[in-house]
């Protein structure tokens, strides 16, 4: 699938950006195999919907801009990544249901 899609880079990155989420996020897979599986369905998507593949590389560079500014800012503050995003969570959607 990769030659059919003929963009190493852009596959990296999908493999990369699951991988982050699965280290940092709520992303969770049974096991390896699982996350194969949906990788493999993802470059089936991107092979049939060139416009999915389109979207998706767009979206790889919003969500790498994203991830390059928590970390950054996690190394600014010492703590661990995770522990920084939960916080900004909060703090962008408070639960008291104010704006």
């Amino acid at each position: 699938m990769i030659v059919q899609l003929d963009d190493v880079q852009f596959v990296g990155n999908d493999i990369a950006i699951h991988l982050i989420e699965i280290g940092f996020c709520d992303a969770r897979y049974a096991d390896a195999i699982a996350f194969v599986s949906a990788l493999k369905k993802r470059l089936r998507r991107y092979i049939d919907n060139p416009l999915a593949a389109s979207d998706a590389r767009g979206d790889f560079h919003e969500r790498a801009a994203w991830w390059r500014l928590a970390l950054d800012r996690s190394a600014e503050l010492c703590r661990w990544p995770a522990i920084v995003l939960m916080e900004a969570q909060r703090v962008s959607s408070p639960s008291d249901g104010r704006p």
